[in-house]
This record gives structure tokens, C-alpha cells and sequence, in this order.
């Protein structure tokens, strides 16, 4: 197994510059390294290819830049991180955006850990527990958005988007799948990776 992936193979998986974009590219080669070191005793993702995950896990969470460009948001939190799919990968695309990942299992966060220092992404924090715990020591903010994967059925993360006092949500759908809410509206949308798969969803609150 090899998930090492070198810059021409992230750079042709998501459509980026190996000459503009060279800072980008060389820590997304670092993070796929850290991946493969520490699969040799934990299991963090399922690919076991460095094409498929630069194709499918690196690309599909590069797309999310797309959703969280805009700088509408000051705080953004990803609920059960896991491997950083896509917060290490959100942080890299968005080095000043205040970005916090809360994972509960102690493993995880200590590779997302080793990938901050390693990586020196300075606007990522990293929190272990469960979320409703992390919830009541974050520090307030009037623009968070909210993001999971795996984390609750879509409409339960809306729930807990409104918990979290988030004035906006990233809901991740299976292809065909979709969701209304009398409090949330849809902004704007991206394809996720593979194409045909799934869709990422921006969801803000219906009385903004």
C-alpha cells in the first residue's frame, strides 16, 4: 500500500498549477506521506492507492473550497474530523480561515495534531472530545458555519448547526439525495468527487 502521492498526481487530481500553486501541492504531498506512515499501524482511510486518494479524498475535499471562499465566515468547525478529510485539506486551501477540528478518538487527534506542527498551519486548532463538550469551551463567534462527514444524517446536522449557534452548514449528499428546511436555505452548491457521487451543499440560516 501507497498513499505517498507526488505533485504531478495532486496536481492533475485537482486542477492545480504545479508552478503557481507549489506551496499548496508540496504539503498536500506531506499530508498523503503522513497518511501512509501512520496506516502502517492505524487504520485512518480507506484508500489503499495514492491515485484514488488524490483522486477521490484530496480532490473531493479541495472542492469544498469552492462553498467557503467567500470569507462570510469567520469560524469554521468540522465535527468529527477523523483524518482531516477535508480539514487538513480546507486549512491548506484556506491558510488564514479559522478553522477547528473536534475529534473524539485520541489516535486521530494525535496525527491531526503531528500534520498542524508539521505543516505549520497556524489558523487550524485541533480539539479531542466530543463535540457538545467542545461546544460549551469554543470561543463564541457571530459567523461559524458548521461541516460534517459521517457525523448525522443531514437533517440532525442542521440540528446540531443550530446547537452550535452556526449561522451557516455544509450538508455532504449521496447523488439524489435532498433535503429542505423550514429554518435553512440553500446558497450554493459543488460537485463532489467522483463526480456523480455525492454533493456538497452550503446551507445558511433562513433569517439572515
Amino acid at each position: 500500500m501507497s498513499l505517498s502521492c507526488s505533485p504531478g498526481l495532486i496536481a492533475s487530481a485537482l486542477g492545480l498549477s504545479e508552478k503557481k500553486q507549489a506551496q499548496e501541492i508540496e504539503r498536500l504531498c506531506r499530508y498523503s506521506e503522513g497518511l501512509e506512515r501512520w496506516s502502517k499501524v492505524h487504520r485512518l482511510v480507506g484508500w489503499k492507492k495514492a491515485s484514488l486518494l488524490a483522486t477521490e479524498g484530496l480532490a473531493d475535499a479541495w472542492a469544498l473550497k469552492t462553498l467557503l471562499g467567500g470569507g462570510e465566515f469567520e469560524q469554521i468547525v468540522d465535527i468529527g474530523s477523523g483524518a482531516g478529510l477535508p480539514g487538513i485539506i480546507l486549512s491548506i486551501a484556506c491558510p488564514s480561515q479559522e478553522l477547528h477540528l473536534v475529534e473524539p478518538r485520541r489516535k486521530r487527534v494525535s496525527f491531526l495534531r503531528e500534520m498542524r506542527r508539521e505543516l505549520q498551519l497556524h489558523s487550524l486548532h485541533i480539539h479531542h472530545g466530543r463535540e457538545e463538550d467542545v461546544r460549551t469551551v469554543l470561543p463564541s463567534s457571530e459567523a461559524r458555519l458548521v461541516m460534517a462527514r459521517a457525523f448525522r444524517a443531514p437533517e440532525e446536522l442542521l440540528d446540531c448547526a443550530e446547537e452550535w449557534d452556526a449561522v451557516g452548514c455544509v450538508l455532504s449528499l449521496r447523488a439524489g439525495r435532498h433535503v429542505s428546511s423550514s429554518s435553512w436555505k440553500p446558497l450554493r452548491s459543488v460537485d463532489g468527487r467522483p463526480l456523480g457521487t455525492t454533493s456538497h451543499h452550503l446551507f445558511v440560516r433562513s433569517a439572515l
